[in-house]
């Protein structure tokens, strides 16, 4: 791993838990793994053409590629959210698939800035 992995890898890992990448994007809340797709973003180019300011940002777009959601994935932080919590990133892209369009309240993300290479 690069030494810009290793720093992305301690942003998405805080807690210095030494996960790779890889590893992390696919955990859930409660340490299981779960298929993700991910982005090994080396470069921050995808992360500046989006306009991502944290770890993670999601950006839910439909059909023709319109940003309809942007916001987090649920209440949780690094701890699971309650277990009455929305999972709001998954009924976003539900309404979007269903009708086009998002749910007009989107709460933003909340995580670690990203660390901008010279």
């Amino acid at each position: 791993m690069s030494s810009g992995s290793s720093e992305l890898s301690a942003s998405i890992c805080p807690r210095g838990t030494g996960d790779s990448i890889a590893l992390a994007a696919l955990k859930g809340h409660d340490g299981s793994l779960k298929s993700a797709a991910y982005l090994h973003d080396e470069s921050q180019a995808v992360a500046r053409a989006y306009g991502a300011v944290c770890t993670p940002d999601f950006f839910g777009y439909d059909k023709d590629r319109k940003l309809k959601y942007r916001g987090r994935l649920d209440a949780g932080r690094t701890s699971p959210p309650p277990k009455d919590a929305k999972r709001e990133l998954l009924e976003a892209m539900r309404a979007i698939g269903q009708t086009g369009e998002a749910p007009k309240e989107q709460t933003p993300t909340i995580g670690c800035s990203i660390k901008w290479k010279a």
